[in-house]
């Protein structure tokens, strides 16, 4: 899922989000910052929210495997929103929500160094460092 989910950055042009960071995931496995096969562990699940602990897995596993259990609770509810606790990196959030959505909104993680959360919702599309000029 990574090596794919990587490649998929690469080809929606998002090149800094895809196998670039490849290196930087394997020093981050190697220092226990990522840890492959992690538990996805559901810690709260209503009709319409759900709250996930990735414990330390990678983003990629547990954004994914979240982000499809949020769209079917979307589609029956009209209205779902999920958070995920303890996980490493969110980069593919954005290439999993475009493919829902050209208007996605966005939460970004909480890093493991108690970092503040940033909440981003925008009706435009705009990627980060592309001059469209």
């Amino acid at each position: 899922m990574v090596s794919r989910l990587s490649i998929a950055a690469n080809l929606a042009g998002h090149d800094s989000h895809g196998i670039i960071q490849i290196p930087s995931y394997i020093d981050r496995v190697n220092r226990g910052h990522i840890v492959p096969g992690a538990e996805y562990e559901v810690v709260k699940d209503t009709p319409t929210t759900t709250v996930v602990d990735g414990h330390w897995g990678f983003g990629y596993v547990v954004t994914e495997r979240l982000m499809r259990q949020t769209i079917e609770k979307a589609k029956s509810q009209n209205i779902a929103a999920a958070t995920a606790l303890h996980m490493s990196t969110s980069k593919p959030i954005q290439i999993l929500s475009e493919s829902i959505s050209a208007n996605p909104t966005r939460i970004s993680e909480i890093p493991q160094f108690n970092d503040p959360l940033f909440l981003t919702s925008s009706s435009v599309k705009a990627i980060i460092g592309k001059d469209k000029r």
